[in-house]
């Protein structure tokens, strides 16, 4: 893998729209959302609370397996085409909880593989 290749991971939510430039858009909203439980609603997905929550279900870290693994896959065939980055979005209603943790959870993985990888969470930085 190129050191050079960035892959930019980006959380947001849906009401705001996809963000330009995606290439690589995951819905998140298949996941039990931590806004219903009243304790979890102020919290982001930043928070270990939140996180826990999201990643207790066992569908959630198949998909994050998945992601990490279409990834792994799919990079050389970028860097094989001269591109310098890959930009992958996960996305849930609001852009706080579920995409939130999800796109840190898939970044922290991909930065322990070696991968050169950045992180953004666009309706956090609201």
């Amino acid at each position: 893998m190129a050191q050079d290749f960035v892959i930019n991971i980006m959380s947001f939510g849906f009401r705001k729209g996809i963000p330009e430039g995606a290439e690589m858009v995951f819905d998140m909203r298949f996941v039990q959302n931590p806004y219903y439980v009243e304790e979890l609603r102020p919290l982001t997905g930043n928070d270990k609370a939140v996180s826990d929550y999201v990643m207790k279900d066992e569908l959630t870290i198949r998909f994050i397996d998945d992601v990490v693994d279409l990834l792994k896959n799919a990079v050389p065939g970028f860097e094989d085409k001269d591109r310098e980055s890959l930009n992958v979005c996960f996305g849930c209603t609001g852009g706080h909880h579920r995409s939130v943790a999800v796109a840190n959870e898939v970044y922290r993985r991909l930065e322990e593989l070696g991968y050169n990888v950045t992180l953004q969470h666009r309706q956090l930085e609201k």
